[in-house]
């Protein structure tokens, strides 16, 4: 059987089952620099005091987007100098401090969505890590819009509508509930559309 989640990124991160797992996906490939500054924006929005904000918002300009920082992440440079720069002038300026990650929070959760989160979800960890939550606990997770589809087939027909993307879905979503000499006919549980 193989089922394949189109989780919903942000839902997921809120799990912290869900996020520790992937965080130790992340650090088996080396790769976990982009979490972190996610984590460390979420806790640094939830400072209330001013002079405490400002020290970590220092903190994590040093941590993540100086060169050599301990924690420094691969992105653009015009990401990188944003960072820096909006850092650099907090002693005098705390206008935009509530906003000071916004557009870099938005890059890197992007980035870490589209490439490390999608190859998360197709790893052997992932699929280990579902299996024993279970299928109640994994769809809580998934997007708002998501539409559970079954479509029951035979080699000679199709029972439900098709959409072009459902195409790849089939493919990859495939949950044979019977396939003997004598019934060829397969159910497909769709967990979601790619």
């Amino acid at each position: 059987m193989t089922t394949r989640y189109v989780l919903d990124f942000n839902k997921a991160r809120a799990v912290p089952e869900v996020q520790e797992n992937f965080h130790a996906y992340l650090k088996r490939s080396y790769n976990i620099e982009p979490l972190e500054f996610l984590i460390a924006v979420d806790n640094f929005k939830k400072e209330t005091d001013i002079k405490t904000k400002v020290q970590t918002a220092k903190q994590i300009a040093d941590k993540f987007a100086k060169e050599g920082g301990e924690l420094e992440l691969n992105i653009d440079i015009f990401t990188r100098r944003q960072i820096l720069t909006n850092a650099a002038v907090l002693d005098t300026n705390t206008d935009n401090l509530d906003t000071i990650f916004d557009e870099s929070y938005k890059v890197i959760s992007a980035e870490l969505k589209s490439d490390s989160f999608a190859r998360y979800i197709d790893s052997v960890m992932f699929k280990e890590f579902s299996s024993k939550k279970g299928a109640k606990f994994m769809t809580e997770l998934l997007p708002q819009d998501f539409k559970l589809k079954t479509i029951t087939f035979s080699p000679f027909n199709v029972v439900g509508t098709v959409q072009n993307e459902d195409v790849v879905s089939l493919l990859r979503m495939v949950s044979v509930i019977c396939c003997s000499t004598n019934d060829y006919r397969l159910k497909i549980s769709l967990i979601g559309l790619l």
